[in-house]
């Protein structure tokens, strides 16, 4: 039998519940309010493309109700058809961000702000219970890292999240958390590569569990009941949907903070494609300052891509998948794809993924894809993640003697690197050749660097669509100064 460690549920949700402003680092609470900014900024940008009407006619259909916003074009809803929109809006291009181990932020962000809302509270209890919500949601993604699932396709995680934000925002005791967590998890999703990698299902995959997730803890308000060992009792998660569980992860709450491993993303797109583009546009650069233009698909002879089993692994498990045309999803989680329109339009933006940028491009950007090569690098996978960093041996995770833990974690010092390295022969016979191993707004990257890269999303997201973007942002980053987290919605919303 699986050999999970005993009480920690009754961990979880003490700790959850209990969890004060007071209690957080100033730089788990700086990654924090980059991360509000960030999830803003991926929902602002999908309302920019004709999936979002559709999720709020969809949601319309659910009921009348002036709980909460939806963002950016403001129908005030039920709480509950809010979150949905929203979450699936930061979902719906990859445009978000990501820890160890998850995307929580479409949980986190997306509940904790709705519920602020709804209760006209302040910014300061808001970031709490993201935080908390990152913290919880981030373990459990870890814990089943090794297991069936891997990246946004955790899709349980936004149950465990929208039980600890709701039930923060209700009031629960440490033992109504613990059955708000027990009903979160009692039906946890199973997510299917077939729903997942391409079709406008895919966007869905937040939204739902953390809807779920909100009525567990409304659920639990009320005396329902749910398993109070749900996490580590006999036919409970950790012994039923990881193949080997890594229940160390709960180790070290309000000491091992994972909101300071978060990594935001730049361009729209799985982690796993960030260094390979990073490295790409290095290479157009320096062909550029040689030849005085841009680099273009008649110039590509070759592209050899090194890179690591997460890069290589994820261009096979979303091949088989793909169609005739071609979708954002597709471009997403393709390398190939993705280094196509990089060459063919400048740029990976939610408007050059639009149908009708992929559509007037397509042949361009296949007969690129078809030059590009991806090779597994040993090396590359040996440099993978930053556990190293906090004290783990992520080969020995597999090893049944070794007893990891993350007491005396620091997060501060984690890395997220997935490197690569690209080496681009043009049709001249020209070679150029550059690696990264950390993406622009991970981990790993100066935090100025990270700061920067986040404003100038959450600002190019912002532009036509918010009456006021900068403000917008400042309200964002300052969150916790904030009286009213209304000011904020009000501001996010276009008027």
């Amino acid at each position: 039998m699986t050999q999970v460690e005993p009480g920690i549920t009754e961990r979880v949700a003490a700790w959850a519940a209990a969890l004060r402003y007071e209690d957080i680092p100033q730089p788990v609470l700086e990654r924090a309010r980059l991360q509000i900014a960030s999830v803003l900024a991926a929902i602002v940008s999908t309302a920019k493309t004709d999936l979002h009407p559709r999720l709020v006619r969809a949601a319309a259909r659910w009921g009348k109700g002036d709980e909460a916003t939806i963002i950016p074009s403001g129908p005030r809803s039920p709480l509950h058809a809010a979150c949905y929109v929203n979450a699936a809006a930061s979902v719906a291009f990859d445009f978000d961000d990501y820890l160890f181990a998850g995307h929580t932020g479409h949980s986190a962000v997306v509940g904790s702000l709705a519920f602020a809302e709804a209760a006209r509270g302040d910014g300061r209890s808001m970031i709490t219970t993201q935080i908390a919500a990152n913290e919880i949601a981030g373990r459990l993604g870890a814990a089943a890292l090794l297991g069936p699932h891997n990246g946004q396709m955790w899709a349980y995680i936004h149950n465990i999240a929208g039980a600890v934000g709701a039930g923060r925002a209700l009031g629960l005791d440490a033992a109504a958390m613990q059955h708000a967590i027990g009903i979160a998890l009692a039906q946890p999703p199973y997510p299917l590569a077939a729903g997942f990698f391409g079709p406008d299902s895919k966007a869905l995959l937040a939204g739902g569990p953390l809807v779920d997730g909100i009525r567990a803890a409304e659920l639990a308000a009320e005396g329902l009941t749910g398993d109070p060992h749900i996490l580590e009792g006999n036919g409970g998660f950790l012994k039923t949907i990881p193949r080997k569980p890594l229940s160390f992860v709960f180790d070290a709450l309000g000491s091992a903070w994972v909101t300071q491993s978060l990594a935001f993303k730049t361009i729209p797109g799985c982690a796993y494609i960030d260094t390979p583009v990073e490295a790409l546009e290095q290479i157009m650069s320096q062909f550029s300052e040689k030849h005085g233009r841009a680099l273009v698909a008649g110039d590509v002879g070759s592209i050899r891509v090194d890179a690591t089993l997460f890069t290589n692994g994820m261009e096979k498990m979303s091949a088989p998948h793909r169609g005739r045309s071609l979708r954002a999803t597709d471009v997403n989680f393709s390398v190939k794809l993705t280094f196509g329109v990089l060459i063919a339009t400048g740029e990976i933006s939610v408007s050059t993924l639009s149908p009708a940028a992929l559509d007037a491009r397509a042949d361009e950007i296949k007969a690129v894809a078809r030059r590009v090569t991806l090779k597994q690098s040993v090396p590359m996978n040996l440099k993978m993640s930053g556990l190293s960093e906090i004290g783990i041996n992520t080969i020995r995770l597999v090893d049944p003697t070794y007893k990891p833990t993350l007491d005396g974690a620091d997060f501060g010092k984690y890395e997220m690197r997935f490197p690569s390295r690209v080496t681009l022969q043009t049709t001249a016979g020209e070679e150029y050749t550059a690696g990264v191993d950390a993406p622009v707004g991970a981990p790993g990257r100066p935090l100025e660097e990270t700061d920067r890269a986040v404003r100038q999303k959450f600002l190019r997201a912002a532009e036509g669509v918010l009456p006021d973007p900068k403000e917008a942002l400042d309200v964002a980053l300052g969150i916790d100064r904030e009286t009213e987290v209304t000011r904020l919605v009000s501001l996010m919303t276009a008027h």
